[in-house]
């Protein structure tokens, strides 16, 4: 007799416009370790299905213009209810220095932002450049148990807590 038929599923799915907190920034590595890169996490936290492609990562100017626009994937790429995204140009030097649960989060992007090392904001926006989530960091930001911040990420404590609350963040 034949092999037993292997069962594939997946998921497909029609993308919508995300809005103001449907799709949140959830962690950041602004700061990494030597050889390491920046990445910016975010979590559908919406019941829509969002294609990265028309999702926009960005940072701001001294006078809170946007600064550096660039999409959260340079591909369409489909972003589930409760999914996470892990936004990286090389993802291989950040499962190098953490733990990566799910390798499938990972999304490589030709560029970021650029994030500064001491404090900035991480943007993100939809296509019609409405503003969908936005944190301002700080080192100060971090534990203050922690001497050294550098490879240290900013975790968001809980997804119904409002970005722009620093206590919403906590090192990682």
């Amino acid at each position: 007799s034949g092999n037993p038929i292997e069962e594939k599923s997946f998921k497909i799915g029609v993308p919508q416009v995300a809005v103001a907190g449907e799709i949140i920034v959830n962690e950041v590595l602004f700061n990494p370790y030597s050889g390491g890169v920046d990445f910016v996490e975010i979590f559908n936290n919406s019941q829509k299905c969002i294609d990265l492609k028309y999702l926009f990562l960005a940072n701001r100017n001294k006078d809170l213009s946007l600064k550096v626009v660039n999409p959260a994937a340079d591909t369409s790429r489909l972003l589930f209810p409760a999914e996470y995204a892990v936004i990286t140009v090389n993802p291989q030097q950040v499962k190098q220095f953490y733990f990566c649960e799910d390798e499938k989060a990972f999304v490589q992007v030709s560029s970021i932002t650029s994030l500064n090392s001491d404090e900035g904001y991480v943007v993100l926006l939809n296509a019609n450049m409405d503003v969908v989530d936005e944190m301002r960091y700080t080192e100060k930001m971090h534990s203050p148990i922690i001497n050294d911040t550098k490879g240290v990420s900013l975790e968001r404590i809980n997804p119904k807590l409002p970005s722009a609350d620093a206590s919403t963040w906590h090192s990682a």
